[in-house]
């Protein structure tokens, strides 16, 4: 199973740069992760076939299941195309595989840390590409926006997002000394570099987050352990803020924009960058409050869509919607911003039935990983650092439309799929303990009152 992922990290992370960027690579071979995903369903079927189990709870089977028959609904009840089902399906599903994968197959610690130092490398990379592509095009080619500091085509917003929640699992792997302060520091300023010179405002909010949240949901009781391990992440924000302001205010200057006091402080810059109350019209500037705002209000008209969306594939242009003009339905929900936000691909798709699942998913993934960071091993460290990551991109719903972002999407699901089965299998070992005890009269003894049942990787 090992060989699958160390075939995922690097495919996501650098086919579409090959193909895009360098064009050493025909389309076709950015196909790799989906063809991997194909893969990994043929592993689920023939894995729960033989073994007969598959290692979590079965509220995520129902939500699954749910998703799929609200996709299903949607799709009866409106005049979507074979084009338009297949993109969507395709967009909406081709990562649940890889969330499943940890639940049919238990990856051991030394298999993740291997995973672990593979994906750091292909992070650290981000650093000297953002670097090269922010000295090509801001200083030889005067195009002063950070929008060009993409690292291996991940985008700029999604740049920001992944380098940040990077640092927040390598916060927790540092405050459960999995790391030291001196690994740490080094390794969450490169991480943070491209994230300071690619000027996403994104980055002002889900930095704190990433860096205090940890430290919130770590299990130290006592507060003065808690002030002393934050010594080290004040330093590494100020060093972040003294870096990104005087970088931010330098190469906005040219394009006449706000800088960072103006943009919080002064006029309605901050209320505009979300909201201008925009009425959908052709040529008008939307922003994000307006496209969720747009997005209710149209569907609204109708109790059924409102209820599962116009079908999956009425939002985005896919390969054969460009090539042939096929989509009937873009252009309108792109006029109203419907491709801005994952919440609102969310809406158009599968409407408010299909958003609640999709959050309530999250919240379940969220849960299970702060049970799992009470946990004393690799595991729970890191569940500590991605119950941030979760927070973070529950968060980021509202910020940018990452649905169709392989690195974020892929790299996501099947680390939350890893945190779900390892707090599974945790609980059904704490279980059988309990039961081993019961049976053996040692539960109802009196050394056994006040005691607590911990398993052998420490999870109480």
């Amino acid at each position: 199973m090992n060989l699958v992922i160390y075939a995922l990290f690097p495919s996501i992370f650098l086919l579409a740069f090959f193909h895009l960027d360098l064009g050493i690579i025909p389309r076709f071979g950015t196909w790799l992760p989906e063809i991997l995903s194909l893969f990994v369903c043929g592993i689920i079927a023939l894995r729960v076939a033989m073994y007969k189990k598959l290692s979590l709870e079965v509220h995520y089977i129902y939500l699954l299941v749910l998703y799929l028959v609200i996709i299903a609904t949607g799709i009866a009840l409106n005049p979507v195309s074979k084009v338009e089902v297949m993109s969507g399906l395709r967009t909406h599903l081709k990562y649940f595989p890889f969330f499943l994968l940890p639940a049919v197959y238990d990856f051991k610690e030394e298999e993740i840390k291997k995973q672990f130092l593979l994906l750091c490398g292909l992070l650290l990379l981000q650093c000297p590409v953002g670097v090269a592509q922010k000295i090509y095009y801001g200083v030889l080619n005067h195009f002063y926006s950070g929008d060009f500091v993409q690292g291996t085509r991940l985008y700029s917003g999604s740049l920001s997002i992944i380098m940040v929640s990077s640092v927040a699992v390598l916060l927790a792997l540092f405050l459960r000394k999995r790391i030291s302060k001196r690994a740490f520091l080094i390794t969450s300023f490169v991480l943070l570099l491209p994230t300071t010179i690619n000027e996403t405002k994104v980055t002002i909010f889900i930095l704190p987050m990433a860096l205090f949240l940890p430290l919130f949901f770590s299990n130290e009781v006592h507060y003065w352990a808690k002030v002393k391990k934050a010594a080290p992440i004040v330093m590494l924000g100020v060093l972040f803020a003294a870096i990104f302001v005087p970088i931010y205010e330098i190469t906005i200057k040219p394009m006449n924009s706000p800088g960072l006091y103006e943009f919080f402080f002064e006029g309605k810059y901050l209320e505009n960058y979300f909201y201008k109350g925009a009425a959908g019209r052709i040529g008008e500037d939307i922003r994000r409050g307006d496209a969720i705002g747009l997005a209710l209000k149209e569907l609204s008209k109708e109790v059924d869509e409102l209820a599962f969306g116009q079908g999956v594939g009425t939002v985005n242009l896919s390969y054969f919607d460009e090539a042939g003009g096929l989509s009937t339905s873009f252009s309108k929900k792109s006029r109203l911003g419907g491709d801005m936000l994952t919440v609102t691909q969310l809406l158009w798709e599968v409407g408010m039935a299909g958003l609640f699942v999709y959050v309530v998913l999250l919240a379940f993934i969220f849960s299970d990983a702060y049970q799992l960071s009470q946990s004393d091993d690799l595991f729970g460290a890191f569940a500590m650092g991605w119950a941030t990551v979760v927070a973070i991109m529950s968060a980021c719903l509202l910020y940018q439309n990452s649905m169709h972002h392989n690195t974020i999407n892929y790299l996501f699901w099947y680390l939350s799929g890893l945190v779900a089965a390892k707090a599974y299998r945790r609980r059904a070992s704490v279980s059988s303990l309990k039961v081993l005890a019961r049976r053996s009269g040692f539960l109802g003894s009196p050394r056994f009152a006040g005691m607590r049942i911990r398993d052998s990787h420490g999870l109480r």
